[in-house]
Order: structure tokens, then sequence, then C-alpha cells
């Protein structure tokens, strides 16, 4: 039988896609598969290599498959790094909220430095006490042992390390304003003391002349001050 492409040459098989006749000459080998194709169903790759019908279409539902899988990943990466972002914007959002811890050497120079203020203008401009030195030594000593007790923890704990010499600052701030305290107190018990001695002495203790003594003596005689320590 004469093949149907050429009309002339004899046939020696047919195509694997529509069983056409072909010769020698005009059948088509598959490169991959090795099935014979007439011209209208032979297929040339950018490499040129000659590929079958049934060849092209393997080849482009793997590569479909590639493309759909090559997708999905894509997609799947998208959403993975959508979720971290949106994860990360969740942890700035709760971190921004969340109730900042004060720093050890934030607490031992803030209580510090305000023992020593307090205890300094107790001493030295006693007109702006509204209580007794007393009642103002035991509130400097309590809030400088507090200052000195973060300024140790801020020393001594590794975490703290980088903030060790606002620590250190604290804990001079906290033991100055101690020591501060301790020198009011024996400032103030000996001023305490003097003043009762001088009203257990009476007024007759100011007088230091003869001249102001007798003064002082005529003016109880006229009866316009009690006569104390006669």
């Amino acid at each position: 039988m004469e093949c149907d492409v050429c009309h002339t040459r004899s046939s020696a098989g047919y195509c694997a896609e529509c069983n056409k006749l072909l010769c020698e000459e005009c059948a088509v080998t598959c490169s991959r598969c090795g099935s014979l194709v007439c011209p209208d169903h032979m297929h040339e790759t950018r490499s040129g290599r000659l590929l079958c019908a049934e060849c092209v279409r393997e080849r482009q539902e793997r590569r479909s498959k590639y493309q759909a899988a090559k997708a999905a990943v894509a997609a799947d990466e998208e959403a993975a790094v959508a979720d971290e972002a949106e994860a990360e914007e969740e942890v700035e959002v709760l971190t921004a909220s969340a109730a900042k811890v004060i720093s050890p050497w934030t607490l031992s120079v803030s209580a510090g430095g305000a023992a020593l203020v307090i205890v300094v203008v107790a001493i030295f401009f006693p007109y702006f006490r509204v209580v007794s030195f007393g009642w103002t030594s035991a509130l400097v000593i309590m809030v400088a042992v507090g200052g000195a007790f973060w300024g140790v923890v801020g020393l001594i704990f590794p975490r703290y390390y980088e903030d060790r010499s606002r620590s250190l600052l604290g804990v001079v701030l906290a033991v100055a304003a101690l020591g501060c305290a301790v020198f009011g107190i024996a400032r103030e018990a000996k001023v305490a003391l003097e003043e009762k001695a001088l009203r257990e002495a009476g007024p007759r203790a100011y007088l230091k002349s003869d001249a102001e003594r007798k003064e002082y003596k005529d003016t109880i005689l006229r009866g316009e001050l009690p006569a104390k320590g006669e």
C-alpha cells in the first residue's frame, strides 16, 4: 500500500496519532518514545527535539503540574510571610500596651535623689517644714534605704550590669541622704536640749549685763512679765 502523505512510495508504518500510512521518508520518529508520526502531528521543541503528539501532551501536563505546584508554594510562602508580619504586629501592640518594667537604677536614683533633697531642705531651710524633723528624718531614712536596696540590686545582678554606673550613683545618693539625716537628727537633738535648758533657766538666762538684769527685775516688779526662775 502506498504512503498517505506522498502517495508515491510504499508504506512502512503508520502514524501513532491519526493512523495514516507512512513511508520511511515521510515518517518522523519521536525523540522521546520512538513512535512514528506524520508531519501534521510532529512537534519540534526549541532545543530541536521532535516529539509526537502524545509526548507533547504529557510534557504540557508535567509543565502545568509544575507551575501549579510552584504557584501553591509561592502562595504558601506569601501566607506564611503575612502570618509572620501579623504576628510581629500583634507582638508590637502587646509590647506597647504592656506596662514597662522600671529598672533598678531608676528606682535607686529617684529614691536617693528625693531623699537627699528632702533632708537638705529640712536641715538648711527649716521654715519649709510642715512636720517635725523626727517625722521628716523617718521618711528620709525609709526612702533612702529603699533607694540603696534597689541600687545594690542593680549592682549585683548580671542582667543589670550595663547600668551599674547609674545604680552606683543611686547608692551614693541614698548613702548621702542617710548621712545628712543622721547629721540632722543629731543637730536637732542638740538644739532641743539647748532650748530645754533655756526654758528651765528662765528668761534671765538671756540677760548678760547688770543693767539688763536690773531692767528685767524692774519689769517683773511692775507686773508686766511673769517672774520665772525667781
